[in-house]
């Protein structure tokens, strides 16, 4: 919802991060086929996105390990947040004058007819706006009702408004309730403006509202949308990984490849935690495992690592062309792809 050109979201908590790991969660448990060892597909000269490789161990390639990760494991890699930020407070109470009000939209709750209100700071300097105003909805013919007060929302704080920011008070006016249980509002004529009192003195009028009061009407504070949750950077994303896949593979065997980890960055980047890694085609498979941190700790700067890889192609793949993709278990790292032709 936009209020005053500033957008408003009720904030899920890290719902990105709990889908991707229930995704890869359901993708391991591909991991518990038996994996066949009869034949094995060598890396030929065959790459994706060649460059050269100077591997952080010289002359040799990382051990691939039989590692599958587990929930308890993609749980502890995901992004931990930063301990949040206090907000800024301290500045003068914002006054009537340096105040702009308008209907910031509908509460979108179940049920509910009430609005948003967002008070913007046309001033040059930060002001804070607190307490709960007397909210009340007058008009000729009409009864006057004056608003309840509710709780602060939970998502939401007091703070410091900058010039130009915007403070925003929510008006609920539910139409369930034990005196009108079916919720109808009936022939009434509605309200269509809300008086909002300003700590200090003075009252903004809010027009162009067209709400009923069958269950009464109620307020929250004023208050400050809290900031989403930030993350520290995500070293893992800097990294570009490339495969080398042979061109081709029997059915029912298990395909050796290799990827190639490659820092563009001028400091290493620390394998710790030890990462994970999901490898899937089109045959389809799809696998997560941890990545083999026993002898290699960082990728060094401007430097690359080369790491075996097996992944078991079933018995019943089709034949013909068969793209795969490889990347670390994360929100923001990169991917790379390839093709082998199954035989």
């Amino acid at each position: 919802m936009v209020i005053g050109g500033t957008m408003i979201t009720m904030r899920k908590l890290e719902v990105l991060a709990m889908v991707t790991l229930a995704l890869t969660t359901a993708a391991c448990t591909n991991s518990s086929s038996p994996r066949p060892t009869t034949t094995r597909a060598s890396v030929g000269n065959t790459s994706v996105g060649a460059f050269t490789t100077t591997t952080a161990v010289a002359g040799q390639v990382v051990p691939w390990v039989d590692e599958p990760a587990s929930s308890s494991l993609l749980s502890s890699l995901l992004p931990k947040a930063l301990p949040p930020v206090p907000p800024r407070t301290g500045a003068p109470p914002c006054t009537f004058r340096e105040l702009s009000a308008g209907v910031g939209g509908p509460t979108e709750v179940s049920g509910d007819d009430g609005a948003f209100i967002a008070l913007r700071n046309t001033g040059s300097a930060a002001c804070t706006l607190s307490g709960t105003p007397r909210v009340v909805a007058s008009a000729a013919g009409h009864v006057t009702v004056v608003a309840g007060r509710e709780p602060m929302p939970p998502d939401d704080e007091i703070a410091d408004t900058a010039p130009g920011g915007t403070v925003v008070v929510r008006v609920d006016v539910p139409t369930y309730c034990k005196a009108n249980p079916t919720g109808a509002i009936g022939r009434a004529m509605p309200y269509h403006s809300l008086v909002i009192p300003i700590p200090g003195g003075g009252a903004k009028k809010v027009g162009g509202l067209r709400l009923s009061f069958p269950c009464g009407m109620s307020t929250t504070p004023f208050y400050t949308p809290k900031p989403g949750p930030t993350y520290p950077p995500d070293l893992l994303a800097s990294l570009v990984p490339r495969l080398r896949l042979p061109a081709t593979v029997r059915r029912g065997t298990t395909l050796d490849y290799e990827v190639d980890l490659y820092n563009p960055g001028d400091r290493p980047v620390a394998l710790s935690p030890c990462p994970a890694y999901l490898e899937h085609s089109d045959v389809p498979t799809k696998l997560l495992y941890r990545l083999d941190c026993r002898s290699v700790h960082s990728v060094p700067a401007h430097g690359e690592v080369r790491y075996a890889m097996e992944m078991a192609i079933p018995a019943d793949a089709p034949v013909g062309p068969m793209g795969m993709w490889w990347t670390f278990f994360g929100p923001s790292t990169r991917s790379t792809h390839g093709q082998a032709l199954v035989q």
